[in-house]
């Protein structure tokens, strides 16, 4: 996919080559827009679809053990849907299209992890690892990484299994969606609000949902990892992730050299932001547009989004103006202006995913959310201060293009370099 960041917030329940929706190969599958902003027009809709995040979460185990069927020694339907014969998943090949128990095991609301059991599910183990990749087809040049992983762990800090998260990917309704998810737009009337300040203090609670939570919704990042599944478990699964991923600046290199028609773009990514902080785009008042959860109990850990600290501007929900602080070095550490100072600057870090372009232009061709800076130096670091005490949830990298027109005669070479942040946590 050209110029793809990724996309946001597309999760669905990956089997070996078996997905639902059903995935057909050379037919396209359109993704959902009716949670963006609706007075946006269609290209914008479009463009939104194609830059963001990807979350992928690991739902659950298909146990091989042989103890279902009348005889109890048989594999379950679910895993006998999706074991490769002769190369190839089955999926509900081997049913008529009156019964169809994969689909059935997909589909159902399932209450229980009982229930689950007895239809071939287990709680996930995860070991799994995801490698990313974007490339740039025009631009005839990719970029990889290694994707970040939040791993289930006991006490004594050991791997263990996750929760079972499975739902059903319907439009059906979700009765109390607080017990899943900790998103203000989401959640029972009362239990987001218009006002939040950094120690977790509300006001002006809503009086109905924002929006009618469907099974499609989830799982997400909140979704809890503690047990019970309670409002009160899925606002601390959102906080405590938050508490993971935050940091108190970033610093990476750069590299704007026209003669190699170099361009560099830092990703900066907040997964955990739309747990704090949300747009109501039914709300005409814009300055009345931010609702909020609270993540943590007030007073027990940083909010981290909140009235003081955020803003709506034309991109979304974003830091306030000119509280971020950068500075720019050369390749020895040597200072643009003085050595050790900081400079406000006006990064947009809006929404869930923001681009700082520094120097030519864009390495990743981002059209979506992209703010671009002149460095003082053409090449070196930069250093980004972030004003918050207890930091930011921030993931993301530095992405370098390079280009040689003479790579060998005839023959233009691009290059795409990525480098993850140097960060210090919180």
């Amino acid at each position: 996919m050209p110029h793809c960041i990724s996309v946001l917030f597309a999760i669905g329940y990956l089997f070996p080559t078996c997905t639902r929706p059903e995935l057909i190969r050379d037919t396209p599958q359109p993704f959902s827009t009716d949670r963006l902003d609706p007075a946006w027009p269609t290209d914008t809709r479009a463009s939104n679809t194609r830059e963001g995040s990807i979350e992928a979460i690991v739902v659950a185990d298909v146990p091989q053990a042989r103890v279902y069927g009348a005889d109890g020694a048989s594999n379950s339907t679910v895993f006998t849907a999706i074991k490769q014969v002769n190369g190839t998943a089955p999926c509900n090949l081997f049913y008529s299209p009156v019964r169809r128990p994969f689909d059935e095991a997909l589909l159902s609301d399932i209450s229980s992890e009982a229930t689950a059991a007895g239809l071939g599910f287990a709680t996930p183990t995860g070991q799994v690892a995801a490698t990313w990749y974007i490339i740039d087809v025009p631009g005839a040049t990719t970029f990889t990484g290694t994707a970040t992983a939040i791993q289930a762990v006991n006490n004594a800090g050991l791997s263990a299994r996750g929760n079972y998260m499975l739902f059903p990917p319907t439009d059906e309704d979700v009765a109390q969606p607080e017990r899943y998810t900790a998103d203000p737009l989401l959640v029972s009337a009362g239990l987001a609000f218009r006002g939040k300040d950094a120690q977790g203090n509300t006001s002006q609670p809503t009086t109905a949902p924002v929006l009618t939570a469907r099974f499609n919704d989830l799982p997400d990042l909140s979704t809890p990892v503690y047990l019970p599944a309670t409002a009160q478990n899925a606002r601390a699964t959102a906080g405590d992730l938050s508490s993971l991923l935050a940091v108190k600046d970033l610093k990476n290199q750069y590299a704007a050299d026209s003669s190699i028609s170099a361009r560099t773009d830092w990703v900066i990514a907040m997964p955990t932001k739309r747990y704090s902080v949300a747009q109501d785009y039914n709300q005409s008042d814009k300055s009345n547009q931010r609702v909020y959860s609270v993540v943590s109990v007030p007073g027990t850990g940083n909010q981290y989004f909140h009235s003081a600290n955020t803003e709506l501007r034309k991109l979304g929900i974003c830091s306030k103006y000119f509280t971020w602080r950068i500075r720019y070095l050369d390749r020895e550490s040597s200072s643009g202006i003085q050595p050790g100072q900081f400079y406000p600057f006006g990064l947009e870090s809006c929404g869930a995913v923001s681009v700082l372009t520094l120097g030519l232009g864009g390495a990743l061709s981002s059209s979506v959310n992209a703010t671009p800076y002149t460095a003082v130096f053409t090449n070196g670091w930069a250093n980004v201060l972030l004003p918050d005490a207890d930091g930011l949830p921030i993931i993301g990298a530095s992405f370098i293009k390079l280009t040689n027109p003479n790579a060998t005669p005839g023959m233009v070479g691009n290059y795409g370099l990525t480098y993850p942040y140097i960060k210090n946590p919180r």
